[in-house]
């Protein structure tokens, strides 16, 4: 997602930490739910085996975070504000590719 405003008010560092928190959020829910999935696989699969334990509930749960912010690394590393000049105002954008991503010209 980008955020185009007349000028991102907020500095580089907000703009990391937004486009790293939105790749976070997006983990978390995949993750959690594909976690979800097979504990139901496995649920109809064996229906006698004995349920989960807390302690690997939340075994699971943390590692779902870890893969979540390991995954969003690469936003916070990348994420830069861009600025655009047009002929009468200047844009600047939270853009989750860094500028060596968008200076490539396609149109040749």
């Amino acid at each position: 997602m980008i955020y185009t405003l007349e000028s991102w008010p907020w500095g580089a560092t907000l703009c990391r930490v937004s486009e790293s928190a939105k790749d976070i959020s997006i983990g978390v829910s995949v993750f959690t739910l594909t976690a979800l999935s097979a504990d139901r696989y496995c649920a109809i699969v064996n229906p006698l085996r004995k349920l989960q334990t807390r302690p690997l509930t939340v075994v699971v749960a943390f590692l779902i975070w870890v893969l979540a912010i390991i995954c969003a690394i690469p936003s916070a590393v990348m994420s830069d504000v861009m600025t655009v000049k047009l002929p009468n105002k200047t844009i600047e954008y939270c853009t989750p590719f860094g500028p060596k991503a968008t200076e490539t010209d396609y149109s040749k």
